[in-house]
């Protein structure tokens, strides 16, 4: 899952869904029987931005992001619309949810449980402290009273004494209905450490996992994340991101952990894998599992002129190998593969 890029974009919705297209339609092109225009653009303030599109399975559609206004202060939101593109009125307040809480409140990511019940993650801050942000509603869009306080979860995980910057960027649920979060949070050196934070169905942080509910790896003195989260069937963990080799130069990033939170030394090089392939800033974004057990991750990769291209890599997962097939696009064309 990506993080939030603070530009000056509306929320905006395409009908890039499974909705039948007219016989006539070209394939690829927007569908007019979503919105009437194939688009929904939904403003709220000065600098909005969607984060994540779910599916119900009802076919209903849910957006989460974030709006700042011009003072830079941002609420959360969750929209919920019919699935021809209008407002589902019968969702929270006449169709979105918004959520509050000192002075900024994102949300990067957010599931689905079994019982259609939305479990979303994210931030908050008051400038000095950071926290992650777990908020659960039901399905009509309301706080669900059984989670956490009152349906929110504010948690610091930081291990620094003073000023912690806790950041939940995507999440994802085990087979036991627990909430694994994924992110960033300050070492005790006031280092940004790549995380993953479990906690229980209720939303109680689970200290049985990791250290104290954490799990983490060893970290330099750059700044590191994870920014994507899966399990495997086997309940081992693989999250995704970057991991600072110095002050301008990232590596991207790939962990396994077991399902207790221990790292899996039969994984790369005790549980990690580091991949540079261009030699600058190779960033990682989300990931996905393959039925032969391989990860695909999507990221970006950086020249030392800092020309960006897209990034998609292949670890294979089995047998401990964590081999690595790279394939690169600039400008829509494949540059290579090795």
């Amino acid at each position: 899952m990506t993080t939030m890029r603070p530009f000056n974009l509306a929320l905006a919705l395409a009908a890039a869904l499974a909705l039948p297209l007219e016989h006539h339609a070209q394939m690829g092109s927007l569908d007019l029987s979503f919105n009437s225009t194939g688009v929904v653009v939904q403003p709220v303030n000065t600098g909005d931005n969607a984060q994540k599109v779910l599916v119900q399975p009802d076919q209903k559609i849910l957006v989460v992001g974030m709006s700042f206004d011009a003072s830079f202060q941002s609420q959360a939101h969750v929209f919920r619309y019919l699935p021809d593109g209008s407002p589902d009125l019968g969702f929270a307040t006449d169709g979105v949810f918004t959520f509050s809480q000192d002075f900024e409140a994102n949300l990067y990511s957010a599931v689905l449980t079994s019982e259609n019940k939305i479990v979303l993650v994210g931030s908050t801050t008051d400038y000095q402290t950071y926290r992650i942000v777990l908020i659960r509603l039901n399905a009509d869009g309301s706080l669900d009273s059984d989670f956490g306080n009152g349906g929110i979860v504010l948690q610091s995980v930081t291990e620094a004494p003073a000023f912690g910057e806790d950041m939940g960027f995507d999440l994802v649920l085990d087979a036991d209905g627990n909430i694994l979060v994924c992110g960033s949070s300050f070492s005790a050196d006031y280092v940004s450490r790549p995380v993953v934070v479990r906690f229980t169905p209720d939303g109680a942080l689970d200290a049985s996992f990791g250290n104290g509910g954490v799990a983490t790896i060893p970290v330099g003195e750059y700044a590191c994340d994870f920014k994507g989260i899966a399990v495997q069937p086997d309940g081992r963990i693989v999250a995704v991101g970057t991991y600072g080799n110095g002050l301008l130069w990232w590596v991207l990033l790939v962990a396994r952990f077991e399902a207790d939170g221990n790292l899996d030394n039969t994984f790369g090089t005790n549980g990690v894998v580091k991949q540079n392939y261009g030699g600058v800033d190779d960033e990682a974004d989300d990931l996905a599992l393959l039925p032969d057990g391989s990860i695909l991750v999507a990221g970006f990769t950086a020249t030392q002129e800092y020309n960006f291209s897209a990034l998609l890599m292949q670890v294979h997962a089995k047998r401990s190998v964590g081999c690595i097939v790279r394939r690169e696009w600039r400008s829509g064309r494949r540059c290579g593969r090795l």
